[in-house]
């Protein structure tokens, strides 16, 4: 047999094993035994569910033995009302019903829109599983741009699980200062780092403008003010800003 997997140094019951993998079921192949031989025993619970899996699916199955459950994606746009499933059991098993239709591999379809209980059965002891089939979210694409392009850089340029956080973020170029964020020429963001929930594609334009530097020197006894605050020092401001100054006059 073509094994896809082989995992080594497991141990059990102190003998060294290798645990091989065959359509989608795993089994322990050891020896150490009082006759000597070599010996192949099927590693699973009772009543389990395998491998599980259909043509719509982009992964594969994930399958938790211990709890009963199985989780499996497909792709967006699929629809869940009516999916045929391929599954394997361990060998104990000798029936399987949903609300109480017999289940065939590859031929059975059910709706899984919700979750779905598989019951599993030796023919006197039953084990519910439960399938939770879940759509491949949209990818949307988010660009960015710099303008002008010699007024910055701009970052976060990805593609995007919809319904995720996408951060962007902007850098002005010496002598630039960084003005906003657009959204087709919809001002959405006045912070250099922008984070959204991505719901679709998006083009955002960093729009940066030329600084320049304000220096203001007195005579005679007193202060300025630059909006309410003490002037100190060199102000830099992006073009286009307002400035309100204020002379205030020292007593006499």
């Amino acid at each position: 047999n073509d094994f896809g997997h082989v995992y080594d140094d497991l141990v059990v019951k102190g003998n060294v094993v290798s645990n091989v993998e065959v359509e989608g079921v795993f089994y322990s192949v050891f020896t150490g035994n009082a006759d000597g031989k070599i010996k192949v025993r099927e590693v699973a619970e009772p009543l389990s569910i395998t491998s599980f899996g259909f043509a719509e699916q982009t992964g594969p199955a994930c399958i938790d033995g211990q709890a009963g459950n199985v989780s499996i994606e497909v792709a967006n746009g699929t629809d869940l009302s009516s999916l045929t499933a391929t599954f394997l059991t361990t060998s104990d098993v000798t029936g399987i019903t949903v609300e109480g239709t017999a289940q065939t591999t590859g031929v059975t379809a059910n709706d899984f829109s919700s979750s779905v209980t598989y019951k599993i059965s030796d023919g006197t002891t039953t084990r519910d599983w439960l399938v939770t089939v879940t759509e491949k979210p949209m990818v949307y694409a988010v660009s960015t741009t710099a303008d002008p392009v010699a007024g910055g850089t701009t970052h976060g340029d990805d593609n995007y699980e919809e319904g995720t956080a996408a951060t962007v973020k902007a850098r002005a170029a010496e002598g630039y200062g960084f003005a906003h964020w657009l959204d087709n020429e919809t001002v959405v963001s006045t912070d250099t780092s922008y984070t959204f929930t991505v719901t679709g594609n998006r083009n955002l334009k960093a729009v940066f403008v030329r600084q320049y530097t304000l220096t203001l020197n007195t005579e005679g006894n007193g202060s300025v003010e630059v909006d309410d605050e003490e002037y100190t020092d060199i102000i830099t401001a992006n073009s286009g800003t307002v400035l309100n100054l204020e002379a205030i006059a020292a007593d006499g």
